[in-house]
């Protein structure tokens, strides 16, 4: 299994010889990082097998990539009712779909900040060999005791998912063998101090194993 961060939030997952591009292509937005040209040129020259978009933010999201991705290869293309209406011409779909081995299920979930309480968003459970759970922008406290028993070979979080208190706490329920934390600036231009705060936290925080993969980075898991 690979995984190989592609933008600001997003990744490249290969799982059972399937890609399956996960908020993977999006515009810079603030200290938010863009896809690299390059990377997105590669995507688009060796498409993944399907693309799935938790909403539809321009730091996890980019219409143009997706419009032309499904003009294309008429490959899936998973997302939210926001995506669905940014993009009339792409069948987005709002459900689950099995992608050659591995099953793509989207998991209700609510953002991050009372302003996005209602914004259309999802979080993905990938099933194949592995189990993986990208949650998105989810706030940590949106999960209800039932999401707990998904029990994630790899959990792919942002941020708050270690900094915050109940972050940790929704970390440590979920119990995954390996965090991939996501939603990083590059460290030279950092005005929110994000990093500072994740490399205190890792210090406190010692019970799982945490990954912070560079943009355009892959790391594989055994």
């Amino acid at each position: 299994m690979r995984i190989r961060r592609t933008a600001n939030a997003g990744v490249l997952l290969t799982l059972d010889n399937v890609s399956i591009l996960l908020d993977g292509a999006c515009q810079g937005l603030s200290s938010y990082l863009a896809s690299p040209p390059t990377v997105l040129e590669e995507l688009e020259t060796c498409p993944p097998d399907a693309v799935a978009f938790t909403h539809a933010h321009p730091d996890h999201f980019e219409a143009g990539f997706v419009s032309r991705f499904f003009r294309r290869t008429g490959c899936p293309v998973l997302g939210t009712k926001g995506m669905a209406e940014q993009l009339p011409e792409v069948s987005v779909m709002l459900d689950g779909t099995l992608v050659g081995g591995v099953r793509v299920m989207p998991v209700p979930s609510r953002h991050l900040g009372a302003e996005w309480r209602n914004y259309p968003h999802v979080s993905y459970l990938l099933e194949g060999s592995r189990r993986i759970f990208f949650v998105g922008d989810a706030t940590p406290a949106c999960w209800k005791e039932g999401a707990f028993r998904l029990q994630p070979d790899v959990l792919i979080a942002p941020y708050p998912y270690v900094t915050t208190r109940i972050g940790w706490q929704t970390t440590l329920r979920f119990a995954p063998k390996k965090v991939v934390l996501v939603h990083m600036p590059d460290r030279e231009a950092d005005p929110d101090g994000i990093w500072p705060m994740v490399t205190k936290a890792l210090e406190a925080h010692r019970e799982l194993s945490v990954e912070i993969p560079e943009l355009n980075e892959t790391i594989l898991l055994t």
